[in-house]
């Protein structure tokens, strides 16, 4: 396999020069999954997603225990619009590593986005669980009773997050969409310009804002 780039190492993986264009080629433990792990974050970032896909795949294949890898594979197919497969990908991962809340949170955002609601909500609860203190997995548990329009409970557990994680801009514009779904407009206005204010270009709270108006 060869590529533009210097020479470099990378977890297992060395890189070569072995023309004067500067391409080279690499030189991989193949049993190493760490080293296909980055090679692939290194070919995603290239543009290059199958070969991506390929190192990815071959890093849970020599560690089915890896989380990391996992996401990486998941978060690839997902931006590749692939749904189905992500959700598939992200159901092995949890089965090979239930102890894991990134992998939990992850795919319960995922399920989230396909309606799958009941599942969301029982992955994203044990996310939760295992980790108390994750931002991401309490403010994405809030997603999922927001669009289920549990807005009490979507509320309580999108102030935790945004407790945890002042600076996510996100929770911030989930608690503004349940201010407004409860009528305090007001204060979803005050939510929706403090999210534009850490985020200017964040299109969604532009347009929500004027809801508010």
């Amino acid at each position: 396999m060869s590529l533009s780039a210097g020479q470099a190492q990378t977890g297992g993986a060395t890189l070569h020069r072995f023309d004067a264009k500067g391409d080279v080629v690499i030189e991989i433990d193949p049993h190493f999954a760490n080293a296909y792990n980055n090679l692939g974050n290194l070919l995603r970032d290239l543009g290059r997603g199958e070969e991506a896909e390929a190192c990815f795949r071959r890093a849970v294949q020599e560690k089915p225990d890896y989380p990391d890898a996992w996401r990486s594979l998941g978060t690839l197919l997902q931006s590749a619009g692939r749904l189905s497969e992500a959700v598939d990908v992200l159901t092995e991962a949890c089965a090979a590593r239930p102890d894991a809340p990134d992998l939990l949170s992850d795919r319960g955002a995922l399920l989230t986005g396909v309606d799958r609601l009941d599942e969301a909500r029982d992955c994203l609860a044990r996310a939760v669980e295992l980790a108390p203190g994750s931002a991401t997995a309490h403010g994405n548990l809030g997603a999922v009773y927001l669009r289920a329009g549990r807005l009490l409970e979507a509320e309580r557990v999108t102030r935790r997050a945004h407790e945890l994680a002042p600076e996510e801009h996100r929770w911030i514009c989930n608690l503004a969409v349940i201010d407004k779904d409860l009528g305090r407009f007001d204060q979803a206005e005050a939510y929706y310009r403090q999210a534009l204010a850490m985020k200017p270009d964040y299109a969604v709270g532009h347009g929500n804002l004027l809801f508010c108006l």
